[in-house]
């Protein structure tokens, strides 16, 4: 199975409908996530390493909140237009708390075999329990 279709299993398998009943929704095409609160947007999406192959999945996932809001607030106050509405963004590994592959990987690895469900099950905790809040 290609790397993107084998994480995109996982995905819609696997963490899509934990993750509805929170109001995340589910952009397919680019492998995002995100939900609205107030004037805030959570969002995550994912990104394959460049050296995943055949049956071997690579990938991590980029979190950011932003908000329209504080883009015209910004240029309200300082009068200085920002580049994007992105309050603030950070990859997986540097989100406190975020808890390791047990494999001594610095990534999740998907390998298509039965591993795969208890290596997801790691990630879509650190998801529940240390990305989201």
């Amino acid at each position: 199975m290609k790397p993107k279709e084998l994480l995109k299993f996982y995905i819609e398998n696997e963490l899509d409908d934990i993750l509805e009943p929170l109001g995340f929704k589910y952009a397919k095409s680019g492998l995002k996530f995100s939900r609205k609160t107030g004037p805030f947007t959570l969002s995550f999406s994912f990104s394959i390493s460049k050296y995943s192959s055949e049956n071997y999945c690579i990938f991590w996932t980029t979190w950011s909140i932003s908000s329209t809001e504080y883009k015209k607030w910004y240029k309200k106050i300082w009068d200085t237009e920002l580049v994007s509405d992105v309050i603030i963004g950070s990859s997986d590994w540097n989100i406190p708390n975020w808890l390791e592959s047990e494999h001594d990987y610095d990534h999740v690895v998907l390998h298509n075999s039965k591993v795969d469900t208890k290596e997801f099950k790691r990630f879509v905790h650190n998801v529940l329990n240390v990305g989201i809040p």
